[in-house]
């Protein structure tokens, strides 16, 4: 395989090669991610000394999670100290900042699904076009999957880690 960057890149490549055959509505999202990708090395490798705008802005939605995880390096760094949200105003001023040049947006935590103004969040970036993700423990997806899905949520990483006792005793 050729290096596009690092390992992993071709990782993503591997996983969409397996995956796009499965789920053939997720190609368009996988093609936007690509290419958005493949802009960013060519920006690194070829296009030295020169300034480009941001290819994903990482939003910390809130300074809250409803877990306690032990590998958790937002709580072990005392990034979950307070229990401060992203002002919903913020968050507007900042993608009015950048969407014309199209990041992606992560809109992150803590656990962002705590956050009171998620969806509104979510739906101003879908407005502008952009291709959103949110990271998530999936404990409160069941009440948020509807709104995420109207409201154009493009990728959605739930974190499982191992087995059922594994996952729910380091999770805690």
């Amino acid at each position: 395989m050729v290096n596009l960057g690092g390992f992993a890149m071709q990782k993503e490549i591997r996983f969409l090669i397996k995956t796009i055959p499965k789920h053939p509505q997720l190609l368009n999202t996988a093609g936007r991610m690509l290419l958005k990708q493949m802009t960013r090395i060519y920006d690194y490798y070829l296009l030295d000394g020169v300034s480009h705008p941001p290819a994903m802005v990482n939003f910390k939605m809130i300074g809250r999670c409803n877990l306690n995880c032990k590998m958790c390096i937002y709580r072990n760094n005392g990034f979950l100290s307070g229990g401060e949200e992203l002002p919903l105003g913020l968050f507007q001023r900042v993608i009015e900042d950048v969407y014309r040049s199209k990041p992606v947006i992560t809109l992150a935590g803590g656990e962002p699904l705590l956050h009171p103004k998620l969806i509104d969040c979510l739906s101003l970036v879908n407005k502008h076009g952009l291709l959103s993700t949110i990271p998530t423990n999936g404990w409160h997806l069941a009440s948020f999957a509807a709104d995420l899905a109207r409201n154009g949520l493009d990728l959605l990483s739930i974190s499982i880690d191992g087995t059922a006792e594994i996952h729910d005793r380091i999770r805690a």
